[in-house]
This record gives C-alpha cells, sequence and structure tokens, in this order.
C-alpha cells in the first residue's frame, strides 16, 4: 500500500462490521503479520463506523477498535448513525446532512493538520 493515512469507513450489518471489511483482513493476515502491522495498523489514523446503535453500530465500533488496540498511535473513532440525523439506514443520504459533512470535515482537518 503506497499511503500515509489511511480511513475506514465501514457500515455495521447484524451488529458487526460488514462481510467485505472481514474478508480485507482476513486476505491481510495471508501477508504475514508485519505486513498487517506496517501497512494497515499504523497507517490507519480514522475508523468511520456508519451505523445505529440500536443496530450495533456502537458494538461494531468497539469490535473493529480492538484491532488497532496494541498500536503506538490510536485512530480516530467516527460513529456515524442515520438514526441520530433522522434518516433511514437503508436510504443512502446520511451524507446529504450537513452535520454529518461538518463532522467528516473536522475529522479531515484534525488528521491532515
Amino acid at each position: 500500500m503506497r499511503a500515509d493515512r489511511l480511513i475506514c469507513a465501514v457500515p455495521t450489518y447484524g451488529g458487526h462490521a460488514n462481510g467485505l471489511y472481514r474478508s480485507f483482513l482476513e486476505r491481510m493476515q495471508m501477508m504475514g503479520s508485519e505486513f498487517q502491522k506496517t501497512h494497515f495498523l499504523c497507517k490507519t489514523k480514522a475508523l468511520i463506523i456508519i451505523g445505529n446503535p440500536q443496530a450495533g453500530g456502537d458494538q461494531t465500533l468497539r469490535e473493529i477498535f480492538a484491532d488497532f488496540q496494541n498500536q503506538i498511535s490510536q485512530p480516530e473513532k467516527l460513529l456515524l448513525s442515520a438514526q441520530a440525523f433522522d434518516k433511514r439506514a437503508l436510504n443512502g443520504d446520511l451524507i446529504d446532512v450537513s452535520a454529518v459533512k461538518t463532522r467528516l470535515d473536522s475529522l479531515i482537518t484534525k488528521l491532515f493538520s
């Protein structure tokens, strides 16, 4: 991976990270723990979890963040809940909410300043 920083945005399904994220981690294990440490864990600077707390969004955040517990620098965490902004999770329009854009802009500013 040729990146200075990674931002992982992971949707919640059934109280867990989606299957694509889990498959990605499984495939990365084949490359060895050193690759995982130097090319993913240490470069991931933010975790954005998209999911309502009632659907396990907060549980997913803890589940994914556990992979980063032994890292020197911990990634920033952001939980975005459609319900908190009176949106339906399946509509895919959470990004249209100005408060969500503000939170994402703040996160990016924090990461790159």
